[in-house]
């Protein structure tokens, strides 16, 4: 393993303002249950965040020198239809490419948008996320940076998407059904091992 922790920053809109709120709210994922003498873990995050918002939010980047940055960002922004996919995928990605050049961080990985209910958004919005993982997915692929795409896996398998809360939007409330924040926490948390074992720690 490389001399020194891992410095990590996860950052992004509700998602991880709400991730944040139950790691410091219960002790067994603290520090997202990475050990703390090879990784320190730091939270940013805006509960309606938009790329452009993030982007123009000093408050929010004003990190130098992190190793890794789980970026989870997009969803928003598909909620205005008038908005292509495309420019979105390509907002996301120009951030992200931005904060490496500006040597803000060494890898970023993007994670993916997940649906939200039918009932609480744009009928065309989760074809709109579809569309958006693979334009983002495709975008890192073909990136000379050190971008990275990440899967969150287990949101997908019920068209039901029992994982959300009654706003149809969010994960749900960890004092109702902890499970699905914690199989959030534990995708990031797989994330940055996998990002840190695979890219930086050889």
């Amino acid at each position: 393993m490389a001399a020194g922790r891992v410095k990590v920053v996860i950052l992004g809109h509700s998602f991880i303002r709400r991730l944040r709120d139950f790691v410091l709210s219960t002790p067994e994922y603290s520090n997202l249950r990475l050990y703390s003498t090879q990784f320190s873990v730091e939270f940013r995050a805006r509960g309606g965040l938009s790329i452009r918002q993030l982007a123009n939010s000093p408050q929010l980047t004003d990190f130098v020198d992190q190793d890794v940055c789980f970026l989870q960002i997009g969803s928003n922004d598909l909620c205005d239809p008038a908005i292509p996919v495309k420019d979105i995928a390509n907002g996301i990605t120009s951030f992200a490419s931005f904060l490496i050049a500006a040597e803000k961080v060494k890898v970023v990985i993007i994670g993916q948008v997940l649906f939200r209910s039918p009932h609480a958004t744009d009928p065309d919005y989760n074809n709109r996320v579809r569309e958006l993982n693979v334009l983002l997915k495709s975008n890192c692929v073909n990136s000379d940076a050190n971008l990275r795409f990440w899967h969150h896996y287990g949101f997908w398998k019920d068209p039901n998407l029992p994982h959300l809360s009654p706003d149809g939007v969010h994960l749900q409330n960890p004092r109702v059904n902890a499970r699905p924040m914690q199989k959030y926490a534990q995708s990031i948390k797989s994330a940055i091992l996998h990002c840190a074992r695979t890219f930086m720690l050889r």
